[in-house]
């Protein structure tokens, strides 16, 4: 075993002068972390914002959609909003992949795909959207019930015919949204499933219900 220059024993585990080769590049290295990390707080702040103004747009154009005023534009605001976002975050996925973001999605995942449907036009892609293939299927979920919700008001204005084509589209998203059968760690879809199960269902009884009375009136007359 190799003895000490002093003589007193064993070989030092380290030098003095290999520590301090060691440990000069440390107050780099957390410089360099520092400001990645104050960077990733910068980026996490803005895309709070964003992802807050986004869901508020995407809520907008929903009530306006359900009290017949105009909501394009600010659908169009929502998706350019996330395409910015979408660019913003490019080198930052921990912070795209966070709840704010996911739910901003969602949400304009939910009122793309309403306005597509009530417009008979064909549904934008997560692509279109800029958001994750998971929330579009999150926010389809969330779209049916607003289709319950479009379907009363038609049945409200006597619109039998465009609640049952309503009806119809229901059920063939609540088809395709029940075709996701992925763990929740990567779709948690189950919820979504059920509730749309649940909606679906009722706004089948109303309908059902409608057209008897519509029937009954008939044969009255």
């Amino acid at each position: 075993m190799g003895k000490s220059t002093d003589g007193t024993g064993d070989e030092p585990f380290m030098s003095n002068q290999r520590y301090h080769s060691t440990m000069r590049n440390l107050s780099s290295i957390v410089d360099e972390i520092q400001a990645h990390m104050e960077e990733l707080e910068v980026k996490r702040e803005l895309s709070l914002a964003m992802s807050r103004q986004i869901v508020r747009k995407t809520k907008r154009v929903i009530h306006a959609l359900h009290k017949g005023e105009h909501y394009h534009e600010v659908l169009l605001q929502a998706e350019q909003e996330m395409r910015e976002l979408e660019e913003s975050l490019r080198d930052s996925p921990q912070i795209w992949n966070s709840g704010a973001v996911y739910d901003a999605m969602m949400e304009l995942a939910e009122a793309a795909i309403l306005v597509a449907v009530i417009e008979d036009r064909p549904l934008p892609t997560p692509q279109e959207l800029h958001v994750q293939p998971a929330s579009w299927v999150l926010g389809l979920g969330d779209a049916i019930g607003e289709m319950r919700r479009r379907t009363l008001d038609l049945l409200r204005d006597d619109d039998t015919d465009g609640a049952e084509a309503m009806l119809l589209s229901m059920e063939e998203l609540f088809a395709a949204l029940l075709s996701f059968d992925s763990p929740d760690a990567i779709l948690p879809a189950r919820r979504k499933q059920d509730v749309a199960r649940s909606l679906l269902e009722k706004t089948r009884a109303d309908v059902t219900a409608n057209a008897v009375m519509r029937r009954s009136r008939e044969h009255r007359s």
